[in-house]
């Protein structure tokens, strides 16, 4: 296939499904123009076409592809790397990062998860003070009623404060200081609702007296009380000029205990 040719939504479903083929024949020159198409206008948010309206015919091998390459583009074409090369740019920069906002709503966990890390790989190239709707919206995916639901925002916050917590210059340094200030309460507050409504649910079993239900109690419950319980490890350990070690044991003891002791659902 040749890569000269224009972006679109034929043209780019055609190389994703021959990009997917067993023989490396056919699947060769199908990546090379994947590969080529990096460098073209419009190519990320193509890819996004592809996954939120797939086309007739388009399953979830293609779906998937596109996210991972969009993920790849993200890495190496976001920001310009050298004088003259690439970029994508400022316009389909502020196009793909509005429509990645409702990658916590992603129910297929292959799916969500390189959508989350590509939002995650943006957020850590330029500054959570560049997409300023980012941190809102995965704060109130956080809280949402279903535990599950609540458990997929949470896994998507850990990500992408795992990834802040990995720059290492002293202005990223002061920011991601601001933000452990930021998150701390509200995490704080959801591990100790989640792990009160998974003893609810665990202390009749060890022949207690039943609680009353609690909010939030259910399957993913345990999701939510883990994934609270990560991210404030990462605030604790990176997230403050003094870092109180034995704060970040207890994280690190707490998580054990709940994945020793409960059979949690995968999220993402």
């Amino acid at each position: 296939m040749n890569g000269s040719l224009a972006v679109n939504k034929h043209n780019l479903l055609e190389a994703l499904r021959g990009a997917l083929s067993a023989d490396a024949a056919v699947r060769v020159p199908y990546e090379a123009a994947l590969a080529a198409w990096e460098a073209a206008p419009g190519y990320a948010t193509a890819l996004l076409s592809v996954y939120e309206s797939p086309p007739a015919g388009c399953g979830g091998a293609e779906r998937l592809l596109a996210v991972l390459c969009l993920k790849a583009a993200v890495g190496r074409r976001w920001n310009e790397r050298r004088s003259g090369e690439p970029a994508i740019s400022d316009a389909e920069k502020a196009e793909v990062r509005a429509r990645l906002l409702p990658a916590t709503d992603e129910r297929e966990p292959a799916l969500a998860s390189q959508l989350v890390l590509t939002a995650a790989t943006i957020a850590r190239l330029e500054g959570l003070a560049a997409w300023p709707a980012l941190l809102p919206a995965l704060t109130a995916s956080c809280t949402r009623p279903a535990p599950l639901d609540a458990a997929r925002g949470l896994s998507a916050l850990y990500r992408v404060v795992k990834l802040q917590a990995s720059r290492r210059l002293l202005a990223h340094r002061k920011a991601f200081f601001a933000l452990s200030e930021q998150l701390h309460a509200p995490l704080a507050s959801l591990r100790t609702s989640h792990a009160r409504a998974l003893l609810g649910r665990v202390q009749p079993l060890l022949g207690g007296p039943a609680d009353q239900p609690i909010a939030g109690s259910g399957a993913g419950g345990e999701a939510c009380a883990l994934l609270a319980i990560k991210t404030e490890r990462q605030l604790l350990l990176h997230g403050y000029a003094r870092a109180h070690a034995s704060q970040a044991r207890g994280c690190n003891r707490d998580a054990r205990c709940l994945r020793e002791t409960v059979a949690w659902p995968s999220i993402c």
